[in-house]
């Protein structure tokens, strides 16, 4: 009996130090409606915080329709943050079930890991960009700094202000760092009535952003303009000293082998000829371009070969795919063939709701039968948004 129960205590052992303290799943967080719009489950935030985060989403709820949340947790157990959190948000279904316009702000403390999460509606590559500004500019840094109600509340006031458009009236949180948290000093309510005012990039005028356009475009010019300025100088004659003459277009061909020719025709190379109008000495120039899809044909030498590459076969989860590259001369007509292997696709997890598009409408169809149970109206994202660490 002994000797069984050792056993079993070390097949349960790698299991219980594999598990993080504190991992919840999707399934186990409460939904804060319809009481309010915030979950912490690591007893970080005091109530005076989470009565603000909840007027916070009353204010967003009235005055354009859209839901936020905000959830702390501990740890996801090694489920990726994204995903979890996109989970979370299609199970209560938070956002206008014809907009989708809701917002989760997440955090997972233990793990280090923030998430905002957007609705489809409201997922576009503008919004997108904005939810990294927040994440990176608002949240991150007071992560960082070891505050993180402060971090919470003020991506959450940054999504609703910037990403919803509510004009909350909200202050800053009661615990926020070099307040009451720290030094347990209670400050009157009028100390955070007045609105919290973020900092602005001021605005530059067409004036000062053509300037700040020729200050950096003008070295480019100068190197570009000292470059063609070099190759048109006037040459002399090696032979003569005489001032020798720059042919045109059409007159310098008569000196031009085939292969340079056809190195013009397909812009890989330029040729500038010169001829010297005393003793009728000529003089080429190759100056080839910086940038040319070309490469020197190993069959004619001429800079006028091109390659092409077609997919024979996609590669997929089980299989290898195929890449075929042709290459052609233009002058020659030298062609070859190659073909590489592509290595199969990772493996993708049967519940990832964050890459897989089948597992995200099994998810937003399941959320609208668990929503209507959340107290959300019944939202869904496809997991756009923004990832922060700290």
């Amino acid at each position: 009996m002994r000797g069984a129960l050792a056993r079993s205590s070390l097949i349960l052992l790698p299991l219980l130090l594999a598990a993080p303290a504190g991992a919840v799943s999707v399934e186990e967080i409460p939904s804060p409606r319809p009481g309010g719009w915030t979950v912490d489950l690591t007893g970080t935030l005091r109530a005076e915080d989470v009565q603000a985060l909840d007027r916070l989403g009353e204010e967003v709820k009235a005055q354009t329709g859209a839901e936020l949340a905000v959830v702390l947790i501990d740890s996801t157990g090694g489920r990726p943050h994204r995903e979890f959190a996109t989970a979370l948000a299609n199970r209560w279904g938070i956002g206008d079930p014809e907009k989708d316009n809701g917002v989760l702000v997440f955090a997972a403390l233990a793990d280090r890991a923030a998430e905002i999460v957007l609705g489809e509606g409201i997922d576009g590559p503008e919004q997108t960009r904005i939810a990294e500004e927040i994440m990176q500019g608002e949240m991150v840094p007071r992560f960082r700094a070891g505050d993180p109600g402060a971090a919470v509340f003020h991506g959450a006031l940054a999504c609703a202000r910037r990403i919803l458009g509510a004009r909350p009236a909200a202050a800053g949180m009661p615990s926020e760092s070099g307040a009451s948290s720290a030094s347990e000093v209670t400050l009157p309510d009028s100390t955070f009535s007045a609105p919290l005012v973020l900092p602005v990039r001021p605005r530059r005028s067409f004036g000062q952003r053509l300037a700040l356009l020729g200050i950096v475009s003008a070295p480019i010019l100068l190197l570009v303009g000292g470059y063609y300025a070099y190759r048109r100088r006037p040459r002399g004659c090696r032979n003569c000293t005489t001032s020798m003459v720059r042919l045109d277009e059409a007159a310098d061909d008569a000196h031009l082998a085939a292969g340079e020719k056809t190195e013009e025709r397909v812009g890989s190379v330029d040729y500038v000829v010169w001829a010297c109008p005393s003793c009728r000495r000529v003089e080429k120039v190759r100056h080839g371009r910086l940038f040319t899809r070309y490469a020197v044909c190993p069959e004619c030498g001429a800079q006028t070969q091109s390659s092409s590459t077609f997919t024979e076969q996609a590669a997929t989860e089980w299989s290898e795919g195929r890449i075929r590259e042709d290459e052609e001369c233009a002058h020659c007509g030298y062609r070859e063939s190659h073909t590489r292997l592509v290595p199969r696709l990772p493996e993708q997890r049967q519940d990832d709701s964050s890459w897989s598009s089948s597992s995200f409408s099994s998810s937003s169809s399941s959320s609208s039968s668990s929503s209507s149970s959340s107290g959300f109206s019944g939202g869904s994202s496809s997991g756009g948004g923004a990832s922060g660490r700290w």
